[in-house]
């Protein structure tokens, strides 16, 4: 937990299932206190722990998932108040959906159409049209699976779009300050971090790729020179490094 200086307290753990890969922070049951859903990719299940507004947590309900949970995101899809649950299903080349009952659960998955091996999603309206949009990660076809929203919760695949070899994390910001939202990916195999700049429309331009040391595992995004544009933040591993990308104004 945060202190408030810039440093945080030891950790407290909670019993989240083998292999967890997977995490996401939200007030899942609308008491207005965050709560924690995590994903167990050895057990094929989703673990929620609600919070108390104190830093304390109590174990929530947990779920089947399809099989190899290892990324998922959160966000509003079919128009109500409840937090909706998209989850990448490595092991099953699928993607699943599952609606949000406002109170900490979900209902039965919706499977969406993936590549072999999803390793991560992301959401964001791609082409404005005020519908959450799914991007999709892969590892066997290292490309990004684009899902347009159709209407609240129906998603149609329009694009897979070569981005390196093995990806494996995702992110959706917009990068260029044009209104519209782009994407980046981190390459294991091709030891590279790849952005995708989105034209608003559902479109994505030809990819860009900046070089890491070695294998990027994780990507995330934030203004780290504090110029107004995001940069971006990859893990690499093999080289206990942290590498940097910073956008230029």
């Amino acid at each position: 937990l945060g202190l408030g200086t810039g440093l945080v307290a030891g950790p407290v753990s909670y019993d989240s299932g083998d292999r967890v890969e997977a995490v996401a922070v939200a007030d899942l049951n609308g008491d207005g206190d965050l709560d924690i859903i995590s994903a167990s990719r050895d057990e094929d299940e989703l673990r929620v722990l609600f919070g108390g507004g104190n830093g304390l947590f109590r174990l929530g309900p947990e779920f089947d998932t399809g099989s190899g949970p290892v990324g998922l995101a959160l966000a509003h899809l079919d128009g109500d108040a409840a937090l909706d649950l998209v989850i990448a299903l490595r092991d099953a080349d699928a993607v699943a959906l599952h609606l949000g009952n406002g109170l900490g659960g979900f209902g039965a998955p919706l499977l969406l159409p993936a590549n072999d091996r999803p390793t991560a999603v992301a959401l964001g309206d791609f082409d404005d049209d005020g519908l959450p949009d799914i991007a999709v990660s892969h590892e066997t076809n290292g490309d990004v699976a684009i899902l347009l929203a159709s209407g609240p919760a129906r998603y149609v695949p329009t694009s897979w779009i070569p981005v390196g070899a093995y990806t494996n994390d995702i992110v959706v910001g917009d990068i260029d300050l044009d209104g519209a939202l782009d994407i980046a990916v981190a390459n294991l195999h091709s030891n590279d971090i790849v952005v995708l700049l989105g034209n608003g429309l559902g479109g994505f331009a030809t990819p860009q790729s900046f070089s890491t040391p070695s294998s990027a595992w994780n990507v995330a995004l934030g203004d780290l020179n504090e110029d107004g544009v995001l940069d971006l933040a990859a893990t690499v591993p093999a080289t206990d490094q942290v590498a940097l990308v910073l956008s230029a104004p």
